[in-house]
């Protein structure tokens, strides 16, 4: 079996033309995924996202009850190995050693103070933290603080929940100070993957076989 379908796939299962799948796509707002072939783009069809009936008529294609397809379709339950990749602060991920206090210089303890700040008034704010997220960067919010913060580190000019969640974290972890700036500015496009790290992202997001 397979789990991609394509629309001349879906036609010949429900014996319809190929008008009246593209027809169904869009009044039922299908989900798809775009692929060269044929010497163009061509949507295919996840089948655990198709309506029942393509699903029934899938199986029926196959000699297979529609439950047993229902089961084929399943995430399995083995999980595949995850890979940290170091930098990364993602579940499942080890936590970053912060700088000793004494190699911290007056410009990193300014930064603290600032960010410390930021949080401070994040915990005044009865606001989600996507919407204050977007405030912060859109120069609704502590205006003050953050344009003192955007002249020693320009990064934080933005702000997002990830960055917010990880100036928490930090906090929690070691107070104001773990909050300074952990790394120096850098420039240039910054470390390469290695050949294990490309083959792996294109295994398993670059495969157009996958989901």
């Amino acid at each position: 079996m397979t789990h991609w379908l394509s629309v001349s796939e879906i036609a010949g299962l429900l014996s319809i033309t190929r008008q009246r799948v593209h027809q169904r796509v869009d009044d039922e707002h299908w989900r798809y995924r775009t692929f060269d072939g044929n010497g163009g783009k061509q949507k295919r069809f996840r089948i655990a996202d198709l309506p029942e009936d393509v699903q029934q008529a899938y199986a029926a294609s196959l000699e297979m009850t529609f439950e047993a397809l229902r089961n084929e379709l399943k995430p399995k339950s083995e999980a595949p190995v995850k890979y940290v990749i170091e930098g990364y602060k993602g579940y499942g991920s080890a936590q970053k050693v912060l700088k000793p206090e004494g190699e911290l210089g007056e410009s990193d303890r300014q930064i603290a103070s600032l960010r410390a700040q930021v949080l401070q008034a994040y915990g005044a704010l009865d606001m989600k933290v996507a919407d204050f997220a977007r405030a912060y960067t859109d120069g609704l919010i502590v205006t003050d603080i953050r344009a003192r913060l955007i002249e020693l580190s320009p990064r934080d000019a933005t702000l997002s929940k990830s960055k917010l969640y990880e100036w928490l974290e930090r906090f929690s972890q070691g107070g104001v100070i773990a909050l300074a700036r952990q790394h120096k500015d850098r420039g240039g496009a910054g470390a390469s993957l290695t050949q294990e790290q490309k083959d792996r992202l294109e295994w398993l997001w670059l495969d157009p076989n996958k989901p």
